[in-house]
């Protein structure tokens, strides 16, 4: 699957692309493991929720990346990047991922190299490397104090996704802040940073509801960026930051 590349033409049709790929062949299990996956291939995505004109309603949001996770361009609905990418499709294959990664466990040999990684590599981004040579991206969820709160292992070998503490608690995002940040202080509030692109914006709440309601999408700057036991809750605004996988 090719990366998007924000500055070539048919942008709407490179992201459709990219997220029907990833719905076909990667097996995840949250909409925050579905973004960590297109993060990879420099897209992202936001669900958007609320009213109009007294009725509820709910959406997804995709954009375009660059090569360090900065949204660039404009926003497109889901309905104009494909028929079966829109939320409700989504959930059903999130259930649908669920059900059959409960009969197939992820691989020792997964679990044997992301250990070795965190043995052998000296830092978060040789840590990062050393996966990305195996075929596993890494996606680290941190604050702006770079405390570790949350990682996603992304196995491209078998295009499974799974987050640290589903693997176990060796490889959980505890064992990776002792490992990287040793006496840090954890006094800040969190902002979020993935190991695939770095300094990604996202989709503001009014002006994705633009995008679900209007003909043309619009540019977004930084949407509230949620806290790490609520991905895509109602948050104040944070900082994010992510680290891109080079």
């Amino acid at each position: 699957m090719t990366p998007v590349d924000y500055k070539n033409a048919n942008l709407k049709n490179q992201i459709a692309n990219v997220v029907n790929g990833v719905l076909r062949q990667y097996r995840f299990q949250s909409i925050k493991e579905f973004k960590a996956v297109l993060n990879q291939f420099n897209v992202t995505v936001e669900e958007v929720r609320g009213q109009a004109a007294g009725k509820p309603y709910q959406g997804l949001v995709y954009a375009a990346t660059d090569n360090n996770g900065k949204r660039v361009g404009v926003g497109i609905k889901s309905s104009k990047v494909g028929r079966n990418v829109g939320l409700a499709a989504l959930l059903r294959r999130i259930g649908f991922n669920k059900s059959w990664m409960k009969k197939h466990p992820p691989s020792p040999e997964l679990k044997n190299i992301i250990t070795n990684a965190i043995k052998t590599a000296p830092t978060k981004k040789e840590f990062i490397h050393t996966l990305q040579s195996k075929n596993i991206g890494a996606v680290i969820w941190q604050n702006d104090s770079g405390h570790i709160y949350g990682v996603t292992y992304i196995d491209h070998n078998s295009k499974c996704v799974f987050k640290g503490s589903a693997l176990g608690k060796e490889y959980s995002a505890g064992i990776i802040n002792q490992r990287y940040n040793p006496g840090e202080n954890e006094l800040h509030e969190p902002v979020w940073e993935q190991g695939g692109n770095s300094g990604s914006r996202e989709v503001s709440l009014s002006e994705a509801i633009l995008d679900l309601f209007s003909l043309e999408s619009v540019p977004h700057p930084a949407i509230d960026d949620p806290e790490p036991g609520n991905p895509y809750g109602k948050k104040k605004k944070r900082k994010k930051k992510i680290l891109q996988s080079l």
